[in-house]
């Protein structure tokens, strides 16, 4: 589901705002409209639902006053709240977090610190919905560690292959769709960074490879 979809009923509330940009303009399908804060580094939003949903990820529309770092939390349907993803050094624009499934009944995106001198605002804010899942395979895995943490939006959980003289070990992301990207980080388990090979596939049969490490 997106902002201009979402039809479930939600409260959204910010620790601030500056009127007229108040925080449900975050989520009400015109990208026209934000929310603005206040200029300090600690302020928050949030938006509980009242009925739990499914979303893989979240998509959000930054205007010029953006959040350079910033924790993304999840409520789940117990009332606990988790800090999902730490996001650090953000550059604006449009950041699309995934994380993988996960049932909630709200989120929270806590500023640690503003990318400008005024305070924080958004356009708008999609949910990514179960369709915008994110496919992980891989041809080799350690028992206690399946491919699909490597993208579980946890920095303590991780893939790893199996025995290497099974064979060169490959994973494989298989996007909702075509997309464009300007690259990909990727946070190893272990240093040094292994050499690696990353290839793409833009036309449905042909891989090309985009770096040789």
């Amino acid at each position: 589901s997106s902002a201009a979809s979402d039809v479930y009923k939600r409260q959204i509330t910010a620790r601030s705002y500056q009127n007229p940009f108040t925080p449900e303009m975050v989520m009400d399908g015109n990208f026209q409209t934000r929310w603005s804060s206040e200029f300090s580094d600690d302020q928050w939003l949030e938006v509980v639902y009242d009925e739990p949903i499914e979303i893989v990820g979240l998509k959000i529309h930054w205007e010029t006053a953006y959040g350079r770092d910033y924790d993304l939390e999840l409520k789940r349907p117990d009332d606990q709240w988790i800090t999902k993803n730490q996001i650090r050094y953000a550059d604006g624009g449009v950041d699309e977090i995934y994380f993988g499934p996960e049932t909630i009944v709200g989120f929270r995106i806590s500023g640690k610190k503003r990318g400008t001198g005024w305070g924080y605002s958004i356009w708008e804010i999609e949910t990514l919905g179960p369709e915008q899942k994110i496919h992980v395979e891989a041809n080799s895995q350690a028992q206690d560690h399946p491919a699909e943490l490597a993208l579980d939006g946890q920095s303590d959980t991780y893939w790893q292959s199996d025995d290497p003289r099974k064979g060169q070990p490959v994973l494989t992301l298989l996007l909702p769709g075509r997309i464009d990207i300007g690259g990909l980080r990727i946070e190893w388990a272990q240093e040094p960074s292994l050499p690696c090979v990353i290839e793409a596939l833009s036309d449905g049969a042909t891989w090309k490879t985009v770096m040789n490490k």
